[in-house]
């Protein structure tokens, strides 16, 4: 690699001409290093700051590759092309050691040196660290790119049309769940950015949300680096709030929210991937699952809510009897009922104790270390509902730039999509986002039809 370290306009431009293909590896930490592969520049900060609008035109067209690029992205004025974030490939890949550092070295067998913080800028331990580090994120993309390829036999040209991704396109990333996580990185950080709106008035009757509102919206932080690639809010936690808190949440003048939630999908899920005809016949006729197994079984529909969750999570046969008040009677036709999950628990159970572990698959291909019986039930569904989520908003998301409208997603929980929007672009809104939850199922789910719920509010109903 050739190195060119930057300090004045007319050295930036000619540099970056120099630089090839559709995309960049990017680092930053005390300068912005920015890399083909081949050729690679080091630019200072007070450059960055000056001719920003410059750096910023030359990446808008092109895909970026770097490690935990979330906060990277949040500061720039611009969408990039596509991303392509080192960070969530570990996580996708189930990698114990996570940084940067580790990875290079087990991957690409390179030691990034570190970098003390008052270190001066022209310093060339850190000149060395920014070359190295940029040398280790071109090496770890290629690697993690053909190990996350071959994780599962499902591919993008399955899932129409996630082959027409831009992530796709740019990196020839193949794995649809993958894929799903990288093109939702943009997505999640926009709505990051776009922070939920408040009655700053009401929040002072209750102390939970004070210290995070800013200009009346709350901005919290969405994790994405989970196992199962769930997304999960904290500082503060925006996606479990009570009840009688929800009221607190507000558009802002001439504004409302549109909110869209998906039916019994975890039920949904769990039909799809254990292929359980009785509980796919019923989603096809339009029946809720709970009063169905309330009529099957003669028990309370809260009862047959409790039993069909405590299947899909692993209950044994001695808590589902236990649940029934020991009646055996139903408990032969709830076994009659999910006859391919029962069969399925006992392989799984037999094959975890006899190797440890076991390795299973979301709908899209997200691979899933499972260590418990419980693990292996439990982690498909989290993951596949996960996907479903992001899926819906890449969709919804797209539609909207497509139509120029000033429709924006404030929040994601899991199973639920949360819109502000101008009150004459509600119903437009509602029926772009159903139809994005919906189409979202129809991509990823080939028996059981995906039924959403929408509404428009006034505040967060």
């Amino acid at each position: 690699m050739k190195f060119l370290y930057l300090k004045s306009k007319g050295e930036l431009i000619k540099a970056l001409g120099e630089l090839r293909g559709d995309y960049l590896f990017l680092y930053r930490d005390k300068l912005l290093g920015l890399s083909d592969g081949k050729f690679s520049l080091l630019i200072e900060p007070l450059v960055w700051q000056r001719f920003r609008e410059i750096i910023e035109g030359f990446l808008r067209e092109r895909g970026i590759v770097g490690y935990d690029l979330k906060e990277f992205l949040k500061g720039l004025n611009f969408r990039p092309y596509a991303c392509f974030d080192l960070l969530l490939a570990s996580h996708f890949l189930g990698e114990e050691e996570k940084s940067l550092e580790a990875l290079s070295q087990k991957y690409c067998n390179l030691k990034i040196p570190k970098v003390l913080a008052f270190s001066n800028l022209l310093n060339e331990k850190i000149l060395e660290t920014h070359s190295i580090a940029l040398k280790a994120i071109s090496c770890l993309f290629e690697k993690l790119l053909k190990a996350i390829n071959g994780t599962s036999d499902k591919k993008v040209w399955d899932f129409p049309p996630l082959d027409k991704s831009r992530v796709y396109k740019i990196f020839k990333l193949e794995n649809p769940s993958a894929l799903v996580d990288m093109a939702s990185l943009l997505e999640v950080v926009e709505v990051e950015k776009n922070g939920i709106p408040v009655d700053a008035k009401l929040l002072k009757e209750d102390s939970t949300f004070k210290e995070f509102i800013k200009g009346g919206r709350i901005y919290t932080h969405f994790e994405l680096t989970t196992k199962t690639g769930r997304i999960y809010s904290k500082n503060p936690n925006v996606q479990n709030v009570p009840k009688a808190l929800r009221r607190f949440f507000k558009p802002k003048e001439g504004n409302l929210f549109v909110i869209c939630d998906y039916s019994q999908v975890e039920l949904r899920i769990f039909a799809e991937i254990y292929k359980e005809e009785e509980m796919i016949k019923a989603f096809k006729e339009g029946k809720d699952l709970h009063s169905y197994t309330s009529e099957l079984l003669k028990v309370d529909r809260n009862l047959a809510k409790t039993l069909n969750f405590a299947l899909i999570y692993g209950a044994s046969r001695e808590r589902l009897r236990e649940l029934l008040g020991g009646k055996e009677e139903p408990l032969k036709v709830l076994y009659s009922l999910f006859p391919n999950l029962f069969k399925r628990q006992k392989i799984l159970g037999e094959r975890i104790r006899r190797e440890g572990f076991l390795r299973a698959y979301s709908l899209l291909g997200r691979p899933l270390l499972c260590k418990t019986l419980n693990d292996a039930i439990n982690y498909p569904i989290q993951s596949s509902g996960a996907e479903l989520l992001k899926l819906a908003l890449l969709l919804f998301s797209r539609e909207v730039r497509r139509q120029k409208l000033r429709a924006k997603v404030v929040n994601l929980i899991h199973d639920e999509l949360m819109v502000e929007c101008p009150r004459e672009e509600a119903e437009e809104t509602k029926r772009l986002l159903k139809k994005a939850m919906e189409e979202a199922g129809k991509i990823m789910f080939k028996k059981v039809p995906i039924v959403s719920d929408c509404k428009v509010c006034p505040r967060w109903c």
